[in-house]
């Protein structure tokens, strides 16, 4: 595998997480960056919210769960929540969690994943990212892109202009360049370097910016990286 069906971008809150290692393990390549409401981005694409089931249950009995819900569905194509772990719940538990399982699944068309615990969930993410890679080919389905005046900063609840924002020297203008031609954030990750600098603006320097910052360095963590 290569290039963005194999990559995970992770918030980089979870830089220290117990979980990147077991990422690391199952040969998933994992970039850094700072994200709004989510802890991971599987393929370009699939937005995660991971929380363990105490954590869940107690975003549902606050309300945040559905306070954010409309958010997630908006900002993000293909969202998914991963709930971790096992509870002993009571009644009233157990009927606050029925509850919220039916709001996200039906409601809000959100799916959940229940794992049994980190290494569960390391294994369910690597799939995901395996199972994109077979499917890329056949998914043709745009992600629609807000425009935005030419010298304004990226929304920030567009998380895909909000990772080309990380790259050095591309401004605000670029993106925008960026987003018009290529329709969404995966086919500038494949795009080649050649077809990068033949954008207006973008030129020589700054798509070798964009290949060294989404390509080299994924492969290499995909096939050598190791937490020590």
């Amino acid at each position: 595998m290569s290039g963005i069906e194999n990559l995970l971008i992770a918030n980089i809150r979870e830089k220290e997480s117990s979980l990147i290692p077991l990422l690391e393990k199952e040969g998933v390549a994992i970039k850094f960056t700072p994200l709004k409401l989510v802890d991971f981005i599987a393929a370009g694409k699939i937005a995660i919210i991971r929380r363990t089931m105490d954590e869940f249950v107690a975003e549902l009995q606050n309300k945040m769960v559905y306070r954010t819900a409309i958010e997630f569905k908006r900002d993000f194509p293909d969202p998914l929540y991963i709930v971790e772990g096992k509870q002993t719940v009571d009644s009233s538990s157990a009927t606050t969690v029925r509850a919220g399982i039916t709001y996200l699944s039906v409601g809000r068309r959100i799916p959940i994943i229940f794992t049994t615990g980190e290494q569960d969930t390391a294994r369910y993410i690597s799939l995901l990212l395996k199972q994109s890679e077979f499917s890329s080919e056949r998914e043709t389905r745009p992600v629609a892109i807000p425009v935005e005046a030419e010298e304004k900063q990226p929304t920030e609840g567009n998380y895909q202009e909000q990772i080309l924002a990380h790259i050095p020297g591309l401004t605000p203008a670029n993106i925008k360049t960026l987003m018009e031609t290529f329709g969404n954030l995966k086919s500038v990750f494949g795009a080649s370097e050649d077809k990068l600098k033949s954008i207006k603006s973008i030129g020589p320097k700054k798509a070798k910016a964009i290949v060294a910052a989404f390509q080299s360095p994924f492969h290499a963590r995909a096939t050598s990286r190791r937490r020590q």
